[in-house]
């Protein structure tokens, strides 16, 4: 299986597998953000309009830039070490962002 990687803009995000895009989403769709530790794996998953379910893993490459494009798109957004923060000591699915209206 090919590795996956993350790739964020400012207006989008998207995960690949090689060259295919195999999940993708845009900032402005973004309602909750959920961080879970897995093992020794942190997994994000960004809770969109419609329903949908982006989900990534911080040991792809692109987490750090789809976490700081997030910080800067998104008001209130963590960076990388308070996602680390919130989740020390959690046994389950940690919030870390809502969209205000």
């Amino acid at each position: 299986m090919l590795p996956e990687l993350l790739v964020a803009t400012d207006l989008d995000f998207s995960r690949l597998r090689g060259t295919r895009p195999v999940a993708a989403g845009q900032w402005d769709d973004v309602e909750r953000a959920e961080v879970e530790r897995e093992g020794f794996v942190i997994t994000l998953r960004l809770l969109l309009t419609g329903g949908k379910t982006f989900t990534a893993h911080d040991d792809a490459p692109g987490w750090d830039d789809l976490i700081e494009h997030g910080e800067d798109v998104l008001s209130g957004f963590p960076g990388v070490r308070a996602i680390a923060d919130a989740l020390d000591g959690a046994t389950g699915p940690v919030t870390i962002y809502t969209r205000s209206t």
